[in-house]
């Protein structure tokens, strides 16, 4: 099951970062989920806003594109984080590390030590 969740983790991780780097460094298509982010974006605010009179339905969508930027974003660090935690939940519930780092000692040491 662990080997599982680091999978689907690290899954989570490359999908988010491939779209962020076809996005913003790609100006000619951007990534696969923003896409769909975008359509799906308008698409809700023009059904939202239709009922609406003409100069408020105006500033309603003029208002969806900054939304939208802010929920790509929000989207791409949500990916990361649940990615990331899904890689290091199994270690933290058996408390193993794949790297076992031990810290040492910056005092002074015992007499005894310095004799030798």
């Amino acid at each position: 099951m662990s080997a599982l969740l680091v999978g689907v983790g690290v899954v989570l991780i490359v999908v988010g970062l491939a779209d962020v780097f076809l996005t913003v460094l790609h100006y000619e298509n951007p990534g696969f989920l923003a896409v769909r982010t975008y359509r799906y974006g308008w698409e809700i605010a023009r059904r939202i806003t239709a009922p609406l009179p003409r100069r408020l339905r105006g500033l309603m969508r003029s208002m969806t594109a900054p939304a939208m930027v802010v929920l790509n974003l929000t989207g791409w660090l949500g990916f990361q984080i649940v990615g990331f935690a899904l890689v290091y939940e199994p270690a933290s519930l058996t408390g193993t590390s794949p790297r076992r780092v031990t810290a040492r000692r910056s005092g002074p040491r015992s007499t005894s030590a310095r004799r030798r």
